[in-house]
């Protein structure tokens, strides 16, 4: 099956959580740096952006540890998130997008500061979505999958300069989006690890990474402290 990276766009916004964002005028590549804070948010998406986010994409392929995980029906709350977000992906609506992402708090500042013209110049526009659901349904650990979701968000606002991160997760679940589309004429299917995490206050997001991503790349990064 061909790669459809149906998740380009996200990822490429929520890649600001592991890696420090360039600003695209003379500097080296963000790639190539660990996190760090008071950074800017991409300009573009390069060439190399894209080939890092294909590795991640097969990374997420892998099947998930289910230590401290439980198979369970998803709150139905969550699901709804989940298809709001990746119908908002196809219909071009990034603000909505982001909203879905990010806590509220963030989502506002970082449309303010032009994240969702990165979306807006992605790939995903390309595909037209026949069908989406929830394949696979499992319970986050609190004791461990909460924390690595709020270091997520908390890491990602010090990376792009903004405040916002500072949340507490009281839900999650580790799941795997199916989608079918149309790409170039062709019908193609895919699935993609992600988190649903219940922020409080706030409502349901969603990360798309799974859980073991999202604490290996912090971890990579300096970030799990």
């Amino acid at each position: 099956m061909k790669r459809t990276a149906l998740l380009l766009s996200t990822l490429v916004l929520a890649l600001g959580a592991f890696t420090s964002c360039g600003s695209g005028s003379g500097s080296s590549s963000a790639d190539d740096k660990p996190a760090s804070t008071g950074s800017t948010l991409p300009s573009d998406i390069s060439e190399r952006a894209r080939e890092n986010l294909n590795r991640q994409l097969e990374k997420t392929k892998k099947k998930s540890s289910s230590s401290g995980k439980s198979s369970v029906p998803c709150d139905p709350e969550a699901e709804a998130a989940a298809k709001e977000l990746v119908t908002s992906m196809f219909t071009n609506e990034p603000e909505k997008v982001m909203e879905y992402m990010y806590p509220k708090s963030m989502s506002k500042l970082l449309i303010e500061a032009g994240a969702a013209k990165n979306f807006q110049s992605a790939e995903v526009n390309e595909f037209e979505l026949k069908e989406f659901h929830i394949q696979e349904c499992s319970r986050l650990a609190p004791d461990t999958g909460y924390k690595w979701v709020e270091k997520y968000y908390k890491t990602s606002a010090e990376n792009n300069g903004i405040s916002g991160g500072d949340v507490t997760v009281t839900n999650g679940y580790s799941v795997k989006l199916s989608f079918r589309i149309i790409a170039d004429g062709e019908e193609d299917s895919d699935t993609e690890d992600a988190v649903l995490a219940y922020i409080e206050g706030d409502g349901w997001k969603v990360i798309p990474f799974s859980i073991s991503d999202i604490q290996k790349q912090l971890e990579a990064a300096g970030s799990d402290k």
